[in-house]
């Protein structure tokens, strides 16, 4: 799945049935490869954050979560990984080496693991277990 297929999805509860938000940003773990916890335009309340683990499926229509109480404000390794998104189309992709790939249009992941599957540039695909480090200039992929 990528990244701006899943962007606007719905957000559920599976125990009120309500809708809690929806996704409009990811955060990544560039040294585990995997998405770390997904970001909420939300319906009510202050916490926006959904962490990974707390996904209990992110289907085709909509993302299921327990209740809402699993939506947190983050700290911690959350806190330092928030706001190195891959999801800003035209970020810089540099190799381990220097060199100049291209920029992100957009990123696979699979929709069970959270795990990166690929950055997705204009000619051709990074596979994501090269993901090295994501900042708010660059991503580094090894070389």
């Amino acid at each position: 799945m990528k990244f701006s297929e899943a962007e606007g999805r719905k957000v559920v509860s599976t125990s009120t049935a309500e809708t809690v938000g929806k996704i409009v940003d990811y955060i990544i773990d560039p040294k585990q490869k995997t998405l770390a916890g997904i970001v909420l335009k939300k319906t009510s309340g202050n916490e926006d954050t959904i962490p990974w683990d707390s996904v209990d499926a992110f289907g085709e229509d909509a993302v299921m979560i327990k209740d809402e109480d699993v939506l947190v404000v983050p700290s911690g390794r959350l806190a330092e990984l928030t706001g190195k998104s891959l999801k800003e189309h035209g970020k810089l992709v540099l190799s381990s080496a220097g060199v100049d790939l291209g920029k992100v249009d957009d990123v696979e992941f699979d929709p069970k693991t959270g795990a990166l599957t690929g950055l997705l540039l204009k000619d051709t695909t990074i596979d994501g277990g090269r993901l090295l480090a994501a900042g708010s200039y660059a991503v580094i992929v090894q070389a």
